[in-house]
């Protein structure tokens, strides 16, 4: 599309070139001084007016492709959590909880913090005091040096609110999820089937920092996608939203396609809901 705008432009400027240079060589008359000077300046005219076009034209393909492009490294970063996600469940024969609590059961790190070896990140996983509170001003001093523009896989590069610790990424917990209260499960305890269960999902301007052990938690949320007065599924990709699914596969959830009730049929482990409608759209 943008070449045939160019090969147009060009088409249309060529007799403009033609009767400028025509009328520098040919036509003889009596020279007036605003008319010379018009004819200097015309050259200048048509470069303007012809690379005027070509950006116009060229500006609605760009944008779209940069979107998409952003949502193709979305999925992939989506595609990495869930291959890290089933290393784990390989090394520890579960997939990660939440969350890890201290001997008061409170929160301390987020399972974003657990998988970071599977992500090729275990230099700074090493150097995490896992004791400690996420936000220990040890832990933020390593991680603000270790990943001072945040963690590359946990930000969609659809976000442009600058927050770049934040993630972009959640789990969905709570009653009847893949993580309760920090539990956590195997894979052969989803009896709703691995690809019918979502275990990740965007989340965009969370105000979530990535080690923050902080999800979205089904209790709280609203089940409209893409809605941003609300904790829900959303992103910054017009109209649809990116999942990752138990069985690591990453599918895409369009507003026109998805509806409360299916949504939350999707978040549950075990719930026994007819899904069939939406699995079969994949």
């Amino acid at each position: 599309m943008s070449g045939i705008g160019l090969l147009f432009i060009l088409i249309l400027g060529l007799p403009i070139w033609f009767f400028v240079l025509l009328g520098r060589t040919a036509i003889k008359r009596p020279e007036v001084p605003w008319r010379a000077h018009l004819r200097k300046l015309a050259p200048e005219w048509c470069l303007w007016l012809g690379l005027s076009g070509v950006v116009a034209l060229s500006l609605p393909i760009v944008t779209p492709g940069r979107e998409a492009s952003r949502r193709v490294s979305c999925v992939n970063n989506l595609k990495q959590i869930g291959l890290a996600l089933h290393n784990y469940q390989q090394a520890y024969g579960c997939l990660p909880p939440a969350y890890t609590t201290d001997k008061q059961g409170r929160p301390l790190h987020s399972w974003r913090v657990l998988v970071l070896p599977y992500l090729e990140r275990g230099r700074l996983y090493d150097r995490l005091r896992l004791d400690e509170p996420w936000d220990s001003e040890h832990n933020r001093e390593v991680a603000e040096q270790a990943c001072p523009h945040g963690v590359p896989e946990y930000r969609c590069p659809s976000e442009r609110d600058g927050r770049v610790m934040d993630t972009s990424y959640v789990m969905l917990v709570g009653p009847g999820t893949i993580s309760d209260r920090g539990s956590c499960t195997r894979l052969k305890e989803i009896a709703d089937g691995t690809p019918n269960t979502v275990v990740v999902a965007e989340m965009a301007r969370s105000g979530i920092h990535w080690m923050e052990p902080r999800d979205l938690n089904v209790g709280e949320m609203s089940w409209k996608l893409n809605d941003f007065d609300s904790p829900a599924v959303r992103s910054d990709h017009p109209g649809l939203a990116n999942v990752l699914l138990a069985s690591g596969a990453v599918h895409t959830l369009r507003e026109e396609e998805i509806d409360p009730e299916g949504l939350r049929g999707l978040t549950t482990i075990a719930g026994g809901e007819d899904v069939k409608r939406i699995v079969d759209r994949w």
